[in-house]
């Protein structure tokens, strides 16, 4: 049995993803790095997970390696440049890691046999994933050294400190560049596409994809909820009626993490944000929607959650949410190219930036209001990744514009010349007529 990830759930319901050993024990660093880095800091199960399928992959390395990766880093024995190599290239394959051999130790006669790959031709990830499974792996290996290195007395302290830090900066030089790289953070906003989206899914539109009226009047408010307030799908999905206050007009985005009211479980909606509150300027169309759709299924009756499955009155699952823009994609034409719910975060990210700049709103308290508006940290560096169309458009702009000086200033420096020339010419044509008299 190789290490593998457990899900857990405690007495109020939240679920916490477990890694698990070889023995069947939960491994003690790996989830003490998992709790007190990442879950306190307020993590999702989903990221928890990933994380954790990456230390089972780092683990795995390690004792198909027959290293005893704890043991070296609390006594401060870090990793050897062939070591590192051999594990950038383990998280380089799609396979799960190499699995811990069942017939005992066995030596290792030189550095050839260590490196030597023991899955041949398996397939490699993509060079983002890589990178990512690179950055976390040496996160979680400093944060593991450093445990060993406070272990000591302070002036041996620097000196491991300092050889740690060496084998993190070489392992992080390994993350492979894509010049490449193309995530939809940096294609250019296609606000033609997003206005024929909001045209299109308008209840009675002719080419809306879908016939039932009822259907028509949900998606729009799905449509219309992502883009007015830039909401994560999931976000979305958890919302209840009761954070809706029509009255006022004000719409509560809470962090719920693994919500026993949840009828969906392990498919239930895991939104990230912490609790923040937006003006809601959709209230009525909120309320026509409950009135019409929602409070006709019985089902509906029985949970708390806004959106609802068409057939059941169920909360509605995140693949039929994802079905709604796969539909749109396939039966309407003109669309954002690649639009799924996540765009239109993007986009709502587009458009604030464009109103912060008719407002005259400074970028930096812009950049303050948007990660209130968007639920992230103070620290996050997220609004430069969902900027990048806006700042693209900007850079361009600027771009052109001092070409354009540029430019005004060679011909200002062109016809300067020319004058130069000319009256050189005319004093020189001058002289030659007064010689000649």
């Amino acid at each position: 049995m190789s290490y593998s990830i457990r899900t857990t759930t405690s007495p109020d319901g939240e679920v916490h993803p477990l890694v698990v050993g070889p023995d069947g024990l939960p491994a003690w660093w790996p989830n003490l790095w998992l709790l007190t880095v990442h879950r306190s800091r307020g993590a999702a199960y989903g990221t928890l997970a990933t994380y954790g399928q990456f230390l089972c992959r780092l683990y795995a390395w390690a004792e198909g390696r027959e290293l005893l990766l704890d043991q070296r880093f609390l006594q401060r024995e870090w990793f050897e440049g062939w070591e590192l190599d051999s594990l950038a290239d383990d998280l380089s394959i799609q396979v799960r890691g190499v699995k811990p051999s069942s017939s005992g130790p066995k030596r290792i006669g030189n550095i050839e046999q260590f490196l030597a790959p023991k899955v041949s031709k398996a397939p490699l990830v993509g060079v983002e994933t890589i990178a990512t499974r690179l950055n976390m792996v040496a996160d979680y290996l400093r944060w593991l050294g450093r445990e060993g290195v406070n272990r000591v007395p302070f002036p041996a302290k620097k000196i491991y400190e300092s050889g740690l830090n060496e084998m993190i900066k070489k392992l992080v030089a390994k993350i492979p560049i894509n010049h490449g790289h193309n995530n939809g953070s940096n294609r250019p906003y296609d606000r033609e596409g997003v206005l024929r989206l909001l045209e299109v899914t308008l209840p009675g539109h002719a080419e809306n994809p879908w016939r039932s009226k009822e259907t028509q009047l949900r998606n729009h408010l799905i449509v219309m909820m992502l883009f007015a307030f830039g909401m994560r799908i999931g976000e979305l999905g958890a919302l209840k009626s009761k954070d809706i206050d029509e009255r006022a007009g004000v719409l509560a985005v809470a962090r719920r993490p693994d919500d026993p009211e949840d009828p969906r479980g392990r498919y239930a909606m895991r939104q990230k944000t912490r609790a923040r509150v937006m003006i809601l300027e959709l209230h009525n169309l909120i309320k026509t929607y409950k009135n019409q759709v929602r409070n006709r299924h019985d089902l509906a009756l029985t949970h708390p959650y806004l959106l609802v499955s068409e057939q059941s009155g169920g909360p509605i699952s995140m693949s039929a949410l994802e079905k709604v823009f796969r539909e749109l994609r396939e039966n309407v034409s003109g669309l954002p190219k690649g639009l799924t719910p996540h765009y239109l975060r993007h986009a709502w990210n587009y458009e604030f930036s464009h109103v912060c700049k008719e407002k005259g709103i400074p970028d930096d308290e812009a950049e303050q209001l948007r990660k209130y508006l968007q639920g992230w940290r103070g620290s996050s560096d997220m609004p430069n990744l969902y900027n990048q169309p806006y700042i693209q458009e900007r850079a361009n702009e600027c771009s052109l514009e001092t070409q354009r000086s540029l430019f005004a200033l060679s011909k200002e420096s062109q016809a300067a010349f020319e004058r130069m020339q000319k009256l050189a010419s005319e004093a020189k044509s001058k002289t030659l007529g007064a010689t000649h008299v």
